[in-house]
């Protein structure tokens, strides 16, 4: 159970994302919302939304996850060419 929990400045839990915007690190433009989490074996996958009504699966590795913030409700992500 989350609630269980007390997490550390900049520590979250992978099911709060859900709702946040996803922005490209570089160019700030909106990739879309992340709608599931899911927990892989290997690490977390986020599902996200894009404007144009397509579902795209983005691993929540670092490579690719730039940052979270939190407050805001943003993850900035550079995701890989052709990806979105």
């Amino acid at each position: 159970d989350e609630n269980a929990f007390t997490l550390s400045a900049g520590e979250y839990f992978d099911s709060s994302l859900i709702g946040f915007k996803v922005h490209h690190a570089q160019t700030e433009v909106t990739l879309g919302e992340i709608v599931d989490v899911w927990k892989l074996p290997a690490h977390s996958a986020y599902v996200i939304d894009t404007p144009n009504g397509e579902e795209v699966i983005l691993p929540a590795v670092k490579e690719f996850i730039i940052t979270v913030d939190t407050k805001n409700k943003i993850i900035k992500a550079n995701p890989p060419d052709g990806m979105f």
